[in-house]
């Protein structure tokens, strides 16, 4: 019996395509779920703030009118990211993600983009 190289190559690429794709989207039950997020708030004075600064990825921001005079944001935590929320002496709003992934958190078949929406709103005036 005699096998080619180019069939031995061929099925072993085939074969770690197959094992990285499955260890991308099966984590063994731990991977994200809608479940495993927790909505999450934060509010503070508009006054207090004069400039906001936002450093997140793969999330959708969407701005909206407050109907009060506090800035409000409203987003979504689970295990692998969650967001430091903090206001600096220069009165800068500063909301960074902090995150926990993997590479393959980044692969997964996890479509679920309702959970990946940070929702500020900012009273009339300062947009």
């Amino acid at each position: 019996m005699r096998i080619t190289f180019n069939n031995l190559l061929s099925a072993s690429v085939a074969l770690g395509l197959v094992l990285f794709t499955s260890a991308c989207t099966f984590d063994s039950g731990l991977q994200n779920t809608s479940a495993s997020f927790k909505e999450k708030s934060y509010a503070v004075d508009a006054e207090k703030i004069n400039q906001m600064s936002l450093t997140a990825s793969d999330s959708t921001v969407e701005l909206v009118e407050s109907s009060d005079n506090q800035i409000h944001i409203n987003y979504f935590e689970n295990d692998k990211q969650v967001y430091e929320i903090d206001v600096s002496d220069k009165k800068e709003l500063i909301m960074k993600a902090v995150t926990d992934k993997n590479l393959k958190d980044y692969f997964g078949l996890d479509a679920d983009k309702a959970h990946h929406v940070i929702k500020i709103a900012v009273p009339s005036g300062i947009v």
